[in-house]
Formats: C-alpha cells, structure tokens, sequence
C-alpha cells in the first residue's frame, strides 16, 4: 500500500487505495484503485496481501477483493428479492381487479 487518496461526499470520508508491486521482470507497477469505500480499507504503508494482473496491471488486496464478491453478491440478492416482492405485488393487484 503506497498512499490513500481521500475524498468528502455527502455521507462523509471515502478513501481509494494506490497499490505497488514488483513484477516478475523486476518493474514496479502502480495501480490506482477504481472503488472509493469507507472505512478505510488499509493504512499507508501497509504490506497486504493481494491479487495482480500482470498483463493488465490491475491489483487489489484480499480485503478489497473479498469486499467486491460481498458486495456484487448482495446486490443480485437484493434484486432478487424486489423482483419477487414485485411480481407477488403485481399478482395480487389483478387478482383484485373485477
């Protein structure tokens, strides 16, 4: 972990990681993180373990990694239960209906 971007929004402090790695040639690679969270995931100068793509360069911590998959799967959990609480709504409406 080289540094911590941080930034104000309307529900308080985000912060964005910036990563560095050395890759099998012995080049540094840099990568700026894409996804702002709160709290904030890491301190500077920490030694995290992580995930990289080395033809693409993308990197990202087990924590940010593990906190991706938790999020996508709480979202199509979400969507899932909207989508059947809408269809019993909708269900029951036009059985309703003379």
């Amino acid at each position: 972990m080289v540094q911590i971007e941080s930034k104000q929004s309307d529900d308080g402090q985000l912060y964005r990681p910036i990563f560095s790695a050395t890759a099998p040639g012995g080049e540094v690679l840099r990568y700026l993180g894409n996804m702002w969270v709160s709290p904030k995931p890491h301190n500077q100068g920490d030694v995290v373990s992580g995930l990289v793509d080395w033809s693409s360069g993308e990197m990202k911590s087990v924590v940010m990694a593990d906190w991706s998959k938790w999020f996508g799967t709480l979202f199509a959990s979400l969507g899932g239960i909207l989508f059947v609480v809408g269809g019993i709504f909708i269900w029951r409406m036009r059985r309703k209906l003379p």
